[in-house]
Protein backbone atom coordinates (compact mmCIF):
# COMPACT_ATOMS: atom_id res chain seq x y z
CA UNK A 1 0.00 0.00 0.00
CA UNK A 2 1.32 3.44 -0.94
CA UNK A 3 2.18 5.99 1.73
CA UNK A 4 -0.52 8.66 1.96
CA UNK A 5 0.95 12.16 1.66
CA UNK A 6 -1.01 15.42 1.58
CA UNK A 7 0.24 18.87 0.56
CA UNK A 8 -1.07 22.30 1.51
CA UNK A 9 -1.30 23.91 -1.93
CA UNK A 10 -3.50 26.79 -0.81
CA UNK A 11 -1.35 29.66 -2.08
CA UNK A 12 -0.63 28.16 -5.49
CA UNK A 13 -3.71 29.97 -6.78
CA UNK A 14 -2.49 33.40 -5.64
CA UNK A 15 -2.55 36.02 -8.39
CA UNK A 16 1.12 36.95 -8.02
CA UNK A 17 3.35 33.87 -7.57
CA UNK A 18 6.37 34.11 -5.27
CA UNK A 19 9.56 32.05 -5.10
CA UNK A 20 7.78 29.63 -2.77
CA UNK A 21 5.04 29.15 -5.37
CA UNK A 22 7.64 28.36 -8.02
CA UNK A 23 9.31 25.92 -5.66
CA UNK A 24 6.14 23.99 -4.87
CA UNK A 25 4.88 23.91 -8.46
CA UNK A 26 8.12 22.47 -9.81
CA UNK A 27 8.71 20.22 -6.82
CA UNK A 28 5.27 18.62 -7.12
CA UNK A 29 5.52 18.35 -10.91
CA UNK A 30 8.71 16.33 -10.43
CA UNK A 31 7.48 14.36 -7.41
CA UNK A 32 4.39 13.17 -9.29
CA UNK A 33 6.65 11.48 -11.85
CA UNK A 34 7.92 9.18 -9.09
CA UNK A 35 4.50 7.56 -8.58
CA UNK A 36 5.54 6.40 -5.09
CA UNK A 37 2.84 8.03 -3.00
CA UNK A 38 -0.92 8.31 -2.71
CA UNK A 39 -1.06 12.11 -3.05
CA UNK A 40 -3.72 14.60 -1.98
CA UNK A 41 -3.58 18.34 -2.72
CA UNK A 42 -5.47 20.81 -0.50
CA UNK A 43 -6.67 24.21 -1.80
CA UNK A 44 -8.72 27.14 -0.50
CA UNK A 45 -10.34 27.61 -3.90
CA UNK A 46 -10.79 25.38 -6.90
CA UNK A 47 -7.60 25.30 -9.01
CA UNK A 48 -7.31 25.29 -12.79
CA UNK A 49 -6.44 21.69 -13.66
CA UNK A 50 -4.90 22.84 -16.94
CA UNK A 51 -2.53 25.15 -15.06
CA UNK A 52 -1.51 22.51 -12.51
CA UNK A 53 -1.29 19.33 -14.56
CA UNK A 54 0.34 17.39 -11.74
CA UNK A 55 -3.01 17.42 -9.91
CA UNK A 56 -4.17 14.62 -12.19
CA UNK A 57 -1.74 12.34 -10.34
CA UNK A 58 -3.62 12.62 -7.05
CA UNK A 59 -6.78 13.77 -5.31
CA UNK A 60 -7.79 17.43 -5.01
CA UNK A 61 -9.58 18.64 -1.88
CA UNK A 62 -11.02 22.17 -1.84
CA UNK A 63 -11.89 23.68 1.55
CA UNK A 64 -13.94 26.65 0.40
CA UNK A 65 -15.21 29.14 2.98
CA UNK A 66 -13.27 27.35 5.71
CA UNK A 67 -12.47 29.77 8.52
CA UNK A 68 -8.94 29.45 9.87
CA UNK A 69 -8.04 27.29 6.88
CA UNK A 70 -4.62 26.17 8.13
CA UNK A 71 -5.11 26.11 11.89
CA UNK A 72 -8.51 24.36 11.93
CA UNK A 73 -9.40 23.30 8.39
CA UNK A 74 -6.25 21.32 7.72
CA UNK A 75 -5.98 20.20 11.35
CA UNK A 76 -9.16 18.16 10.89
CA UNK A 77 -7.51 16.16 8.11
CA UNK A 78 -4.19 15.25 9.73
CA UNK A 79 -5.39 11.83 10.87
CA UNK A 80 -6.18 10.67 7.34
CA UNK A 81 -2.58 10.80 6.09
CA UNK A 82 0.78 9.32 6.96
CA UNK A 83 2.39 12.71 6.31
CA UNK A 84 1.00 16.20 5.71
CA UNK A 85 3.45 18.61 4.06
CA UNK A 86 3.31 22.35 4.82
CA UNK A 87 5.51 24.44 2.47
CA UNK A 88 4.38 27.96 3.49
CA UNK A 89 6.20 28.22 6.84
CA UNK A 90 3.03 27.75 8.81
CA UNK A 91 1.23 24.59 9.98
CA UNK A 92 -1.65 23.68 12.34
CA UNK A 93 -0.04 24.55 15.66
CA UNK A 94 -2.72 22.64 17.58
CA UNK A 95 -1.48 19.56 15.74
CA UNK A 96 1.59 19.51 17.99
CA UNK A 97 0.54 16.19 19.53
CA UNK A 98 0.35 14.67 16.05
CA UNK A 99 3.62 16.24 15.03
CA UNK A 100 4.99 12.95 13.65
CA UNK A 101 2.61 13.50 10.71
CA UNK A 102 3.59 17.13 10.11
CA UNK A 103 6.35 17.81 7.57
CA UNK A 104 7.40 21.41 6.94
CA UNK A 105 9.51 22.96 4.20
CA UNK A 106 11.28 26.13 5.36
CA UNK A 107 12.58 28.69 2.87
CA UNK A 108 13.99 31.27 5.29
CA UNK A 109 13.76 32.36 8.92
CA UNK A 110 11.07 34.94 8.12
CA UNK A 111 11.46 38.58 7.08
CA UNK A 112 8.75 40.17 9.21
CA UNK A 113 7.78 39.76 12.87
CA UNK A 114 4.69 37.75 11.92
CA UNK A 115 6.58 35.43 9.56
CA UNK A 116 9.40 34.97 12.09
CA UNK A 117 6.86 33.87 14.73
CA UNK A 118 5.00 31.48 12.42
CA UNK A 119 8.28 30.05 11.11
CA UNK A 120 9.47 29.47 14.68
CA UNK A 121 6.22 27.74 15.67
CA UNK A 122 6.20 25.67 12.47
CA UNK A 123 9.65 24.31 13.26
CA UNK A 124 8.82 23.21 16.80
CA UNK A 125 5.44 21.74 15.77
CA UNK A 126 6.84 19.64 12.91
CA UNK A 127 7.97 16.06 13.17
CA UNK A 128 10.29 16.55 10.22
CA UNK A 129 11.77 19.76 8.83
CA UNK A 130 13.22 20.30 5.37
CA UNK A 131 15.04 23.46 4.28
CA UNK A 132 15.74 24.70 0.76
CA UNK A 133 19.42 25.56 1.21
CA UNK A 134 22.45 25.06 3.44
CA UNK A 135 22.32 28.75 4.34
CA UNK A 136 18.71 28.41 5.53
CA UNK A 137 19.49 25.22 7.44
CA UNK A 138 22.19 27.03 9.43
CA UNK A 139 19.81 29.68 10.76
CA UNK A 140 16.93 27.39 11.79
CA UNK A 141 16.47 26.44 15.43
CA UNK A 142 15.91 22.72 14.70
CA UNK A 143 17.95 20.32 12.53
CA UNK A 144 16.68 20.15 8.96
CA UNK A 145 17.33 18.17 5.81
CA UNK A 146 18.37 20.30 2.82
CA UNK A 147 16.25 19.75 -0.28
CA UNK A 148 17.73 22.32 -2.65
CA UNK A 149 15.89 23.78 -5.63
CA UNK A 150 16.21 23.64 -9.37
CA UNK A 151 15.06 25.05 -12.66
CA UNK A 152 12.88 23.47 -15.34
CA UNK A 153 14.57 23.11 -18.74
CA UNK A 154 11.13 22.95 -20.32
CA UNK A 155 10.38 26.48 -19.10
CA UNK A 156 13.74 28.26 -19.06
CA UNK A 157 15.99 27.62 -22.04
CA UNK A 158 17.99 29.51 -24.64
CA UNK A 159 15.87 30.87 -27.47
CA UNK A 160 17.37 31.03 -30.94
CA UNK A 161 18.20 34.55 -32.07
CA UNK A 162 15.70 34.76 -34.98
CA UNK A 163 12.84 33.52 -32.82
CA UNK A 164 13.89 35.78 -29.95
CA UNK A 165 13.86 38.84 -32.22
CA UNK A 166 10.23 38.18 -33.21
CA UNK A 167 9.15 37.43 -29.64
CA UNK A 168 10.73 40.65 -28.35
CA UNK A 169 8.85 42.64 -30.97
CA UNK A 170 5.54 40.94 -30.15
CA UNK A 171 5.97 41.56 -26.42
CA UNK A 172 7.39 45.08 -26.86
CA UNK A 173 10.53 44.23 -24.89
CA UNK A 174 13.31 46.87 -24.88
CA UNK A 175 16.56 46.23 -26.71
CA UNK A 176 18.96 47.10 -23.90
CA UNK A 177 17.98 46.45 -20.28
CA UNK A 178 18.90 44.89 -16.97
CA UNK A 179 16.42 42.80 -15.01
CA UNK A 180 15.51 42.16 -11.37
CA UNK A 181 13.22 39.27 -10.40
CA UNK A 182 11.26 38.83 -7.19
CA UNK A 183 9.11 40.86 -4.85
CA UNK A 184 9.82 44.58 -4.85
CA UNK A 185 10.52 45.16 -1.16
CA UNK A 186 13.21 46.64 1.06
CA UNK A 187 15.07 43.39 1.74
CA UNK A 188 15.44 42.89 -2.01
CA UNK A 189 17.39 46.16 -2.08
CA UNK A 190 15.38 47.98 -4.73
CA UNK A 191 16.46 51.39 -3.36
CA UNK A 192 20.20 50.87 -3.88
CA UNK A 193 19.59 49.12 -7.19
CA UNK A 194 17.64 52.11 -8.50
CA UNK A 195 20.34 54.48 -7.23
CA UNK A 196 22.92 52.34 -9.03
CA UNK A 197 20.83 52.54 -12.19
CA UNK A 198 20.90 56.34 -11.94
CA UNK A 199 24.73 56.19 -11.97
CA UNK A 200 24.72 53.77 -14.91
CA UNK A 201 22.52 56.08 -16.99
CA UNK A 202 25.38 58.57 -17.21
CA UNK A 203 27.41 56.03 -19.17
CA UNK A 204 24.58 54.06 -20.82
CA UNK A 205 21.80 56.53 -21.73
CA UNK A 206 19.83 53.86 -23.63
CA UNK A 207 19.78 51.42 -20.71
CA UNK A 208 16.42 50.41 -19.23
CA UNK A 209 15.66 48.65 -15.94
CA UNK A 210 12.82 46.12 -15.61
CA UNK A 211 11.44 44.71 -12.35
CA UNK A 212 9.30 41.57 -12.53
CA UNK A 213 7.60 40.71 -9.24
CA UNK A 214 4.85 41.76 -6.90
CA UNK A 215 5.25 45.28 -5.52
CA UNK A 216 5.14 44.97 -1.71
CA UNK A 217 6.34 48.47 -0.84
CA UNK A 218 4.25 51.63 -1.00
CA UNK A 219 4.26 52.49 -4.70
CA UNK A 220 4.31 56.22 -3.88
CA UNK A 221 7.61 55.65 -2.07
CA UNK A 222 9.07 53.95 -5.13
CA UNK A 223 7.92 56.61 -7.59
CA UNK A 224 9.09 59.39 -5.27
CA UNK A 225 12.55 57.84 -5.26
CA UNK A 226 12.59 57.65 -9.05
CA UNK A 227 11.37 61.25 -9.35
CA UNK A 228 13.89 62.54 -6.83
CA UNK A 229 16.68 60.87 -8.78
CA UNK A 230 15.30 62.49 -11.96
CA UNK A 231 15.13 59.19 -13.80
CA UNK A 232 12.70 59.30 -16.74
CA UNK A 233 9.63 57.25 -15.87
CA UNK A 234 9.89 55.21 -19.06
CA UNK A 235 13.38 53.98 -18.17
CA UNK A 236 12.18 51.85 -15.24
CA UNK A 237 9.37 49.36 -15.83
CA UNK A 238 7.50 47.42 -13.13
CA UNK A 239 5.62 44.25 -14.02
CA UNK A 240 3.78 42.52 -11.18
CA UNK A 241 3.54 39.26 -13.07
CA UNK A 242 4.31 37.69 -16.44
CA UNK A 243 3.62 34.07 -17.50
CA UNK A 244 6.58 31.70 -17.57
CA UNK A 245 6.75 31.79 -21.36
CA UNK A 246 7.14 35.57 -21.34
CA UNK A 247 9.56 35.45 -18.41
CA UNK A 248 11.81 33.18 -20.44
CA UNK A 249 11.80 35.77 -23.24
CA UNK A 250 12.76 38.53 -20.79
CA UNK A 251 15.56 36.39 -19.36
CA UNK A 252 16.90 35.65 -22.84
CA UNK A 253 16.69 39.33 -23.81
CA UNK A 254 18.31 40.93 -20.75
CA UNK A 255 21.92 42.02 -20.52
CA UNK A 256 22.21 40.69 -16.98
CA UNK A 257 20.30 39.84 -13.83
CA UNK A 258 20.72 42.34 -10.98
CA UNK A 259 20.02 40.38 -7.79
CA UNK A 260 21.33 42.07 -4.65
CA UNK A 261 19.08 41.18 -1.69
CA UNK A 262 20.22 41.73 1.88
CA UNK A 263 18.64 38.39 2.81
CA UNK A 264 17.55 35.46 0.67
CA UNK A 265 16.47 31.90 1.36
CA UNK A 266 17.81 30.30 -1.83
CA UNK A 267 18.06 32.49 -4.94
CA UNK A 268 16.06 30.78 -7.68
CA UNK A 269 16.36 33.71 -10.15
CA UNK A 270 20.09 32.97 -10.33
CA UNK A 271 19.48 29.47 -11.65
CA UNK A 272 16.92 30.81 -14.10
CA UNK A 273 19.45 33.31 -15.46
CA UNK A 274 22.18 30.66 -15.74
CA UNK A 275 19.79 28.31 -17.56
CA UNK A 276 19.51 30.78 -20.46
CA UNK A 277 23.23 31.60 -20.44
CA UNK A 278 23.04 35.05 -18.85
CA UNK A 279 25.33 36.62 -16.21
CA UNK A 280 24.29 38.04 -12.86
CA UNK A 281 25.54 40.68 -10.43
CA UNK A 282 24.74 39.46 -6.91
CA UNK A 283 25.04 40.24 -3.21
CA UNK A 284 27.84 38.77 -1.19
CA UNK A 285 25.58 36.75 1.13
CA UNK A 286 25.74 33.16 2.40
CA UNK A 287 22.79 31.95 0.35
CA UNK A 288 24.68 32.51 -2.90
CA UNK A 289 28.02 30.93 -1.94
CA UNK A 290 27.30 27.69 -3.80
CA UNK A 291 25.98 29.44 -6.91
CA UNK A 292 28.88 31.76 -7.66
CA UNK A 293 30.47 31.54 -11.10
CA UNK A 294 33.09 34.24 -10.58
CA UNK A 295 34.24 36.51 -7.76
CA UNK A 296 33.54 39.34 -10.18
CA UNK A 297 29.81 38.83 -9.54
CA UNK A 298 29.99 39.80 -5.87
CA UNK A 299 29.05 43.27 -4.70
CA UNK A 300 28.30 44.97 -1.41
CA UNK A 301 24.49 45.38 -1.45
CA UNK A 302 24.72 48.41 0.84
CA UNK A 303 26.88 50.40 -1.57
CA UNK A 304 25.01 51.52 -4.69
CA UNK A 305 28.20 52.87 -6.29
CA UNK A 306 29.83 49.41 -6.07
CA UNK A 307 26.70 47.86 -7.51
CA UNK A 308 26.84 50.29 -10.42
CA UNK A 309 30.54 49.58 -10.91
CA UNK A 310 29.97 45.81 -11.15
CA UNK A 311 27.06 46.20 -13.54
CA UNK A 312 29.12 48.53 -15.75
CA UNK A 313 31.98 46.03 -15.85
CA UNK A 314 29.56 43.26 -16.82
CA UNK A 315 27.94 45.38 -19.53
CA UNK A 316 31.39 46.17 -20.94
CA UNK A 317 32.60 42.56 -20.94
CA UNK A 318 30.58 39.76 -19.37
CA UNK A 319 33.21 37.07 -20.01
CA UNK A 320 34.51 37.55 -16.46
CA UNK A 321 31.01 37.18 -15.05
CA UNK A 322 29.73 34.08 -16.79
CA UNK A 323 31.22 30.69 -17.67
CA UNK A 324 28.97 28.15 -19.37
CA UNK A 325 30.73 25.06 -18.00
CA UNK A 326 30.63 26.36 -14.41
CA UNK A 327 26.99 27.34 -14.85
CA UNK A 328 26.21 23.82 -16.06
CA UNK A 329 27.85 22.31 -12.97
CA UNK A 330 25.76 24.56 -10.72
CA UNK A 331 22.56 23.67 -12.60
CA UNK A 332 23.32 19.94 -12.45
CA UNK A 333 23.87 20.14 -8.70
CA UNK A 334 20.71 22.21 -8.15
CA UNK A 335 17.90 20.31 -9.85
CA UNK A 336 14.30 19.40 -9.04
CA UNK A 337 15.24 15.74 -9.46
CA UNK A 338 17.83 16.08 -6.68
CA UNK A 339 15.34 17.99 -4.54
CA UNK A 340 12.71 15.26 -4.86
CA UNK A 341 15.33 12.56 -4.31
CA UNK A 342 16.33 14.19 -1.01
CA UNK A 343 12.66 14.33 0.01
CA UNK A 344 11.87 10.71 -0.89
CA UNK A 345 15.00 9.43 0.82
CA UNK A 346 14.30 11.22 4.10
CA UNK A 347 10.55 11.30 4.56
Amino acid sequence: MKIKVAFDCSKLTDKFPSGTHRFLFNFLTTLCKENQYDLTFFFKERPDLNEFKFLSEGKVVVLENEKFYTQLGLLKHLNYYDYFVFPWQTCPFFGFFQRQKIVSIIHDSGFSLKSKITTFLTQICSGKVFSVSEATAKILIVPSIVLGEGVSNEIFYKIKSKELFKLKQNLNIPEFFILSLGRVESRKNFVNNIKAFKVLKKFYPRLKYIFIGKIVEDENKIHSLINNLKIPRGDIVFKNFVPDFELNVYLNSMELLLFTPFEEGFGLPLLEAYSVGKPAVISKINSFENMIISDKQWCNPSNFERIAEKVALCLKDNSNFFNQSVAKEILNKNSWENSVRNFVKNI
